[in-house]
């Protein structure tokens, strides 16, 4: 999605990626939602992804 915002349509670069970056929240909370309404989420995998994620991003600064 960002290089058709950026390249074709002329977004400037920080426009394109918040507008990315929007979509794909919005896209990924729906199905979040979609998926705990169905019972269908392995929530240690996801506190064990979402610590491990957490500290890597913590570690990069």
């Amino acid at each position: 999605m960002l290089p058709p915002l950026y390249f074709l349509y002329r977004y400037s670069f920080l426009m394109a990626i918040g507008t990315t970056i929007t979509a794909v929240v919005i896209t990924a909370s729906s199905w979040a939602v979609a998926h705990i309404r169905i019972k269908n989420v392995d929530y240690k995998a996801a506190a064990i992804v979402a610590v491990s994620g957490g500290a890597g991003s913590f570690c990069l600064f």
